[in-house]
């Protein structure tokens, strides 16, 4: 930051000298190389100080003009590559690769040794086409981790044009990385046209002109130094590169975090926890409960808006919420270790991910030069990934779900920390996948002596990973204790409430949710904060506020009912299985399907069909081709042979091919949250886009439907107006199921949509697609890895592997009497609490 602050005061000065400079820019202040004044005098008996305050004027314009050029060419050049993808990818960045063969001084001198006088135009031209092709490699490389995000892709299914798609979806997501870009690119121009300056290469003589001082005096350095020194001192602080902003166990203890401004409200309050070494601890609730905002905390991180009132968290006898800023950082990676929920985004998309691991090594200080490399490979091999040199030469959109998380787990154990905190590390990965992922999980921690704090939406995970559970609500603990107990005895209704809407592998179970929304923070009631949504509340709970307090030893609850509510068996009721429809009307026919990537087939001879009002569900694991198919089926992904058939016409291969009818028929929602809105939208504008587009509905009728819509899905009307970038995962997968509902559609193509949803939102979810389909005869598509939900919403299955279809049926039959070894070990890696 230092650094941006002395650049932006040395262009004030430069901007303002004119007004402050004791004399005129030509104007003679006494006899040449005099000591008079600050700098004294230069060759021609010219005021040194007034010459650099004017000098910086005709620089600091043409670098500003120069880096300006640059940056739109570049960003132009590059966007529209990454966009493009295929060979015209690779055409463009070789003709720009191509141009990055000529140093940047060396082509300037070739061009204007060839006028008489330099213009000024000329110059600007010159930096703008030096820079171009390297911001081009800088904007491509953001670009690709972008074009590839769900919210571009939904933004090409509903047929939006490619230009709108660029300036609406893709640009305004690029500004942080090319804002710090510019700022490079910048400092790079005022050396290279004061160093053009110096060699004489100025558009006009008679201007002050810091690199021509520099030339001028440069004779008489040791007479009068600083006629040199003043300008070279200033060249290096103005083209200097400036900084862009960008033991065992754990204790906490009494933590409230509240948010500023609004004094009394907490976002967690009376937070005490303790992490021993070697154990995981799981921490669950639904999505705004508090719980990944309790998980920061022990890296000593808030999010924007809140605050830290009071409490400690304690590390080997230091409280991590008073340390000086270079001490946290210090601890942050190397000894509290944090894997987020969406790994990707914290992986770059430009480098390599052997390059990526070697440099968080060398940042680290791990290791020698020469054993980083071994150091990356055993790292990847400890958590079960591939170390040869094609893996480490993979990009991180080349990985899958579940290899992306892995890679991120290998980063946090190289430091081997003692402190490691996984936000739903596992979700949206296969029951294969995430077995493995969880099994490493737990023999690291366990191997190494890690104290783990595990936050999760999903109890089922918790109950085979955990040793022991807090469960989270309204940013208070209401339950805690060890894993047996909490899934045999829980004594808070909250707690009886997520383990009800757990649907099982076993039978089919009618999933509903617990009725209301977790209440925000500034909203939530006295007493008892769940009393409004718990069925066994009495009067006294919406008066007194319950302590959490020990009911066995090692259990606490935060219930005014507690024992007499544990003493209570578990019911946790079923339903039949889905049956399928006899009579059916085929809505969806697929025959023949085979998909390539390139010259890769990664679908083989794949068909089944959907009836109207019918859900069907696609299973397997990672790479399986679940998600291909589905992107077929969607529109999304154009490479594909055989016949995909909608109420008997063939589809287009791609959404753009596609009448605007089956665009809005047929509508995708995506897996990953984070990916499938963009963060620069509010919701209103979000969920409002498909009703403008088909002409469903505009202006405030638009507006009341996207109300409804929220209302549907258990978000309100209260989210219109934020931006998506403020929402917690769940309620942002929410908002992509209300933007698909927005269009009217007839088929839903669901891709993994309940993988980041509380299971209380999941229940709810799965409630109201139900309703739709009985409704309104939706018909859906389910992608999923989670077999229990499968039981509970779908009719038939369809197994996949390896792009192959290996078994296929009524879901009853297919889950109770699988034919299929691959089928078998899917259902015996599912998480379960049964």
């Amino acid at each position: 930051m230092s650094g941006a602050v002395l650049t932006l005061l040395i262009v004030a000065l430069a901007v303002l000298g004119r007004f402050v400079a004791p004399f005129g820019e030509n104007e003679v202040a006494g006899p040449p190389f005099s000591k008079d004044g600050v700098f004294g005098t230069d060759y021609l008996g010219q005021d040194v100080l007034s010459r650099l305050l004017y000098g910086g004027q005709i620089i600091l314009t043409i670098a500003v003009l120069g880096t300006l050029l640059g940056m739109v060419v570049g960003v132009l050049i590059g966007v529209v590559a990454a966009y493009a993808g295929g060979w015209w990818d690779e055409v463009i960045m070789r003709l720009n690769d191509v141009t990055l063969a000529f140093p940047q001084i060396l082509l300037a001198l070739v061009i204007l040794t060839a006028v008489d006088q330099p213009r000024t135009w000329m110059i600007v031209v010159l930096i703008g086409v030096s820079h171009a092709p390297r911001v081009a490699r800088v904007a491509r490389g953001v670009a690709l981790g972008l074009v590839s995000r769900d919210f571009v892709h939904a933004a090409e299914a509903l047929g939006e044009r490619r230009s709108r798609v660029i300036l609406a979806e893709v640009l305004p997501n690029m500004n942080a990385p090319l804002l710090a870009e510019a700022g490079l690119r910048l400092t790079y121009s005022i050396g290279l046209v004061a160093a053009l300056g110096f060699l004489g290469f100025s558009t006009d003589p008679d201007k002050a002109n810091w690199g021509q001082m520099i030339n001028e005096n440069r004779l008489a350095i040791s007479t009068q130094p600083w006629a040199v020194l003043a300008p070279v001192l200033i060249i290096g602080l103005t083209s200097h590169p400036t900084d862009v902003p960008a033991g065992g166990g754990i204790t906490v203890s009494d933590l409230r975090i509240g948010l500023t401004g609004r004094p009394g409200v907490d976002v967690v309050d009376d937070i005490d926890l303790v992490l021993r070494p070697g154990e995981v601890v799981g921490l669950v609730g639904e999505s705004g409960s508090g719980k990944t905002t309790v998980g920061t905390s022990l890296l000593g991180y808030t999010r924007a808006g809140a605050l830290i009132e009071r409490g400690k968290v304690l590390f080997e006898d230091r409280d991590v919420l008073g340390l000086p800023w270079q001490q946290v950082r210090q601890l942050r990676g190397e000894e509290i270790a944090y894997v987020p929920q969406d790994p990707a985004s914290a992986l770059n998309p430009s480098i390599r991910i052997g390059r990526q691991i070697v440099e968080l090594m060398e940042l680290r200080g791990l290791g020698t030069p020469e054993s980083r490399l071994q150091g990356a490979r055993d790292g990847l091999a400890e958590v079960g990934l591939p170390n040869d040199d094609e893996f480490l030469r993979r990009y991180a959109h080349q990985l899958s779900g579940g290899q992306v998380q892995r890679v991120a787990l290998a980063m946090a154990f190289l430091p081997r920390p003692k402190v490691l905190v996984l936000d739903e590390p596992t979700t949206g990965l296969d029951v294969t996948t995430q077995g493995m992922v969880l099994s490493t999980m737990g023999e690291l921690c366990r191997s190494h002596g890690v104290a783990a704090l595990y936050v999760t939406h999903d109890l089922a995970v918790v109950a085979n990973i955990a040793d022991r559970v807090a469960v989270m609500y309204a940013g208070q603990v209401a339950e805690l204790g060890d894993r047996e107990t909490i899934f045999a005895h829980p004594s808070h209704p909250y707690t009886r409430a997520l383990l009800d809407s757990i649907p099982h592998l076993s039978q089919a179970r009618a999933l509903s949710g617990i009725p209301g929304r977790t209440p925000a923070p500034g909203s939530r009631p006295g007493g008892c904060r769940f009393h409004d949504r718990c069925a066994h509340a009495v009067a006294a709970c919406a008066e007194e506020l319950p302590q959490l307090r020990e009911v066995a030893p090692g259990h606490q609850v935060r219930c005014l009912r507690a024992e007499e509510i544990g003493a209570w068996d578990i019911s946790r009721g079923t339903v039949p299985d889905a049956d399928p429809a006899a009579e059916r009307e085929v809505i969806l026919d697929i025959a023949g399907l085979d998909v390539r990537y390139g010259r890769t087939q990664v679908v083989f001879d794949v068909g089944f069909d959907v009836a109207r009002a019918e859900v069907v569900a696609l299973v397997g694991e990672s790479g399986s081709g679940k998600t291909t198919i589905s992107r077929c089926v969607g529109g999304l992904h154009k490479e594909w042979s055989g016949s995909i058939d909608f109420e008997g016409r063939p589809l287009g291969h791609g959404a753009r091919k596609r009448s605007a009818a089956d665009r809005k028929r047929i509508q995708y929602i995506f897996q990953n949250p984070y990916l499938s809105l963009n963060p620069r939208l509010s919701v209103e504008q979000i969920v409002k886009r498909p009703m403008e587009l088909f002409k469903i509905a505009s202006g405030s009728e638009a507006t009341d439907r996207v109300a409804d819509l929220l209302e549907q899905v258990a978000l309100g009307p209260a989210v219109m107006r934020h931006q998506a970038n403020r929402l917690s995962g769940g309620e942002r997968q929410r908002v992509a199921i209300a933007r698909a509902l927005a269009a009217e559609p007839d088929l839903l193509v669901c891709d993994e949509i309940t993988s980041a949803l509380d299971v209380s939102v999941q229940g709810s979810i799965v409630a109201l697609l139900e309703e739709l389909r009985l409704s309104r005869g939706i018909s859906m598509l389910f992608v999923t890895h989670n077999l229990a939900l499968v039981r509970s919403i779908a009719a038939r299955v369809q197994i996949l592997s390896a792009g192959r279809v290996v078994e296929s049926g009524p879901v009853a039959q297919v889950m109770d009497h699988p034919q299929e070894e691959y089928t078998r070990r899917l259902l015996a890696n599912s998480p379960r609490i049964d």
